[in-house]
């Protein structure tokens, strides 16, 4: 994973997405690096274990990361196709 973070050189500001984002630590590293993120999963336990791990977070950290729970279709996601400067599938 901290390589996959290094190759993708996250910086302030950027937008990212965790797509399938299971136990959400992109999305923690990413809000460390202060980028806003969004993490998505189908599964309601996995967006659970997700909130827990962005419980560590920094209040202004907090405000970066968001968790949504969407259903298996990932084909229609409510973001414009040029909204996030990086996508992580892993």
């Amino acid at each position: 994973m901290c390589y996959a973070l290094n190759l993708a050189e996250i910086k302030e500001g950027m937008n990212i997405l965790d797509y399938g984002c299971g136990r959400e630590k992109i999305v923690y590293q990413c809000a460390k690096r202060r980028a806003n993120c969004i993490g998505i999963d189908y599964s309601e336990s996995a967006i659970n274990l997700a909130k827990i791990t962005l419980q560590n977070l920094r209040e202004d950290e907090k405000k970066r990361a968001k968790l949504l729970l969407f259903g298996i279709n990932y084909n229609k996601l409510p973001f414009n196709s040029d909204y996030f400067e990086r996508v992580f599938l892993i």
